[in-house]
């Protein structure tokens, strides 16, 4: 067991009230190098430090709950599944028998080409309908990150993989080609119903061929 004072070592820190050299740079290291005027991007390697330990005490607690949270979100999330299902150029999430989705967002897959606009259009035109959506859950895959891309957090310069946009094009057209739905335990039928209104409201209205009048 080494020393005490081997253990522990007495840093040295220089006061600055220069926000530019510092402060900004600290926050981002607490909340994963995300710069806020940026969707989720990652301008370095950073922790996340949201969770205070007194979060976390009640989180656990909460646990007890978890099976019937998640089981009141898949009632309503199948609900409006079933109700959107005929819309063309859409894939609601899959059921399959070797997995449970929990809904921590609902996934609606899209197929571009079936559309006029573009899948950031559609989100807007949901949100404009009271129904907060975003356009993809990341903006492009991670490894297209220029923290990725141009090595610049505690990445090995000899790596041999030379990351480049057209890696992982299937990964590339899935950021383009979904839309997030915040989902909520406390969903109800009616939301589910309301929820289906205003998808098949937007997606018919900006599908392919349709005359506008």
């Amino acid at each position: 067991m080494p020393a005490p004072s081997a253990m522990f070592r007495v840093t040295s820190f220089k006061q600055t009230n220069r926000d530019e050299l510092c402060g900004r740079k600290l926050a981002h290291c607490a909340d994963k190098g995300w710069p806020g005027e940026l969707y989720r991007d990652h301008l370095f390697l950073a922790p996340y430090y949201h969770m205070t330990e007194l979060q976390g005490a009640v989180g656990i607690a909460q646990l007890r709950k978890i099976d019937r949270m998640i089981e009141a979100r898949r009632e309503s999330a199948l609900i409006l599944s079933s109700l959107i299902r005929d819309i063309r150029g859409i894939f609601p999430p899959l059921e399959v028998d070797w997995a449970v989705s929990t809904y921590y967002e609902y996934a609606l897959g899209i197929d571009p080409d079936m559309f006029s606009v573009d899948s950031t259009t559609l989100a807007d035109a949901l949100t404009g309908e009271g129904l907060q959506t975003a356009p993809s859950y990341l903006p492009k895959p991670i490894y297209m990150y220029d923290v990725v891309l141009k090595r610049d957090t505690h990445l090995d310069a000899s790596d041999p993989i030379e990351y480049t946009e057209v890696m992982c094009p299937t990964a590339v057209e899935a950021c383009r080609s979904m839309l997030f739905i915040p989902w909520k335990e406390k969903m109800t039928d009616t939301n589910s119903r309301d929820i289906a209104g205003a998808i098949r409201k937007v997606l018919t209205h900006f599908e392919k061929g349709r005359l506008m009048l």
